[in-house]
């Protein structure tokens, strides 16, 4: 019997600084659902499949808890457990970034004033 030849990892691209900054800020908030304390993981909002492969992590993401919501959102899907928590993550991800955005920019203001 023949084999079939394996298959090739895709390597996701480097994120840009701005990217892996975003990455660790949202993983140093409390869980968006229950407000469980950092560290979070940063839940994608638009996932790969769902043509989210070259969006911007910056505004795509919120902080999930690692084994209770996180999981379930990939376990149910997002849009069910959107409607199970009530919320809506591409708000939520927007909201999150505007946050940060304005952090970053009175971080910036502190060192330079």
């Amino acid at each position: 019997m023949k084999r079939s030849p394996m298959r090739r990892r895709v390597q996701s691209p480097k994120l840009s600084a701005e990217d892996a900054a975003f990455r660790l800020w949202i993983q140093s908030q409390p869980c968006l659902v229950c407000g469980k304390a950092a560290p979070s993981e940063f839940a994608h909002v638009r996932h790969r499949g769902m043509g989210g492969k070259d969006v911007p992590w910056v505004g795509n993401g919120v902080p999930l808890c690692a084994f209770g919501h996180h999981a379930e959102q990939h376990a149910l899907g997002v849009l069910s457990w959107q409607r199970k928590h009530g919320v809506d993550l591409e708000e939520e991800a927007e909201r999150y970034a505007i946050l940060w955005r304005r952090e970053r920019l009175q971080g910036e203001y502190v060192r330079n004033g």
